[in-house]
């Protein structure tokens, strides 16, 4: 019999592009113009939802992994119990309803996974699974010969490898995610020669098929719990009193384009780039390159660095016994760390109004990197940039900068709009997959043979 194509998509779950059982009408295009108008609507954040959700609904086909009557969920840090609201309308913290967008994606049937296809590939042909090596003793090469060797094993087991060579090509035969390509590029520097001619390096650039990516992702059985094929609408409550937006699919922007395309297509969004970067914008840009910046112009650097040092131990809070001068280069979770205390070891040395200015930007930061996100934690998020903009001319007056308009300040005016229209800010930020691409690129390359 043939081999299974390993490459294919796996239909465990949906199609990219499923239909509905729905009878198809016909749709609009989505033009340049009306993308660029969703994307530039501002929403009233104090005007309430005119439909509230409907209770019982059942849309299990396009999210599996949601409740629309959910049990409250564990926390593993603290327990906030159910509170009533200034209206007395029950508020609920702990669980989210959610209303469904009609005519989208429908799951058709369940499908194999690779490895489901490669096992039922193997069994059809009389081969023998792989089993499980138990012991703590490293496996070695050395040791699979070993193994292979032995009268139980040549006698009693019927394996389709004989040496250590042959188990490796069986190996790399199993299923695999996309396959990586390379390609020599040559990049020139801002630096000359001798002759004043730009240096030019050769270096390795690999890559995958993006689309190859997505199908890998839609078909790992492992992300199943997580994957969402068409938009929603969450709530607090039943009645739709109370907006949250999480993940993008319960954003604005997914029901707003999948109203114009046709019934039971799915939505694949892939983010190319993003401008709201937590890691880049606000720990290190705001925080670190400018506000930090202006505290030491005013306070000293070698004041600033014994106020750090003089900060005492406790829990919860880190102790910068060397101080920060000495430190070269911060991570996401250093600069989160020296937010912390920042308040405390300004206090006493700045003027009042540089406390406003500082407590705004760091009751922003804390806002942006919420996971969760209601009609009032952006309201508030909203109100600590006003307060900023309303104080910062304190700045200007003590001769610390002369004008504001800097990129990156600038961006904070989008992020209440970015937020409703794609979803939490987190869903953006590449804290995470630097983190994750120096475990799984870095020492992963580092251990091969180049």
């Amino acid at each position: 019999m043939d081999k299974p194509c390993l490459n294919e998509p796996s239909l465990d779950q949906p199609c990219l592009s499923v239909r509905s059982v729905a009878k198809q009408q016909p749709h609009k295009k989505v033009s340049r113009d009306t993308l660029h108008k969703d994307l530039n609507v501002k929403d009233n954040l104090n005007t309430p939802d005119d439909n509230p959700p409907p209770v019982d609904i059942d849309f299990s086909h396009v999210h599996p992994h949601l409740d629309p009557n959910p049990a409250p969920r564990k926390s593993h840090h603290i327990t906030i119990e159910e509170v009533k609201d200034e209206d007395r309308t029950p508020f609920s913290y702990t669980g989210h309803y959610f209303e469904p967008q009609a005519d989208t994606s429908w799951a058709l049937h369940k499908g194999e996974t690779k490895f489901e296809k490669y096992r039922r590939y193997q069994e059809e042909e009389g081969r023998v699974g792989f089993g499980q090596v138990a012991g703590n003793k490293p496996w070695s090469e050395t040791c699979t010969d070993e193994f292979l060797k032995l009268p139980i094993t040549q006698n009693h087991m019927k394996l389709s490898f004989h040496n250590n060579c042959s188990f490796l090509q069986r190996f790399d035969a199993l299923p695999c995610g996309p396959d990586w390509s390379c390609r020599n590029v040559t990049v020139r520097g801002n630096k000359e020669d001798d002759f004043r001619v730009p240096l030019e390096e050769e270096v390795k650039l690999w890559s995958r098929d993006p689309v190859e990516c997505v199908q890998e992702l839609i078909g790992n059985p492992f992300f199943k719990a997580d994957m969402a094929y068409s938009p929603a609408k969450g709530y607090a409550n039943r009645a739709g009193q109370h907006r949250v937006i999480d993940e993008m699919w319960m954003a604005d922007w997914w029901g707003k384009t999948q109203k114009a395309l046709p019934k039971g297509v799915t939505i694949v969004p892939i983010i190319l780039s993003f401008h709201p970067n937590l890691l880049h914008q606000l720990h290190k840009g705001v925080f670190k390159d400018h506000l930090m910046k202006w505290c030491i112009d005013i306070v000293g650097e070698e004041e600033m660095d014994a106020r750090f040092k003089a900060v005492p131990n406790y829990l919860g809070l880190r102790h910068f016994k060397k101080g920060i001068l000495t430190v070269k280069q911060w991570t996401g979770r250093e600069h989160k760390e020296m937010q912390r205390v920042f308040i405390g070891l300004l206090t006493g040395a700045v003027p009042s109004h540089v406390l406003v200015v500082t407590c705004s930007i760091l009751d922003f930061s804390c806002y942006a990197r919420l996971q969760t996100h209601m009609t009032e934690t952006l309201k508030a998020l909203q109100t600590t940039l006003n307060v900023f903009h309303a104080n910062k001319d304190i700045l200007k007056e003590l001769a610390i900068h002369k004008h504001f308009h800097i990129p990156k300040l600038h961006q904070l005016t989008h992020y209440v709009q970015s937020i409703m229209l794609l979803g939490t800010a987190d869903g953006f930020n590449t804290e995470l997959p630097e983190r994750l691409h120096i475990n799984f690129a870095k020492e992963a390359y580092r251990a091969t043979n180049k």
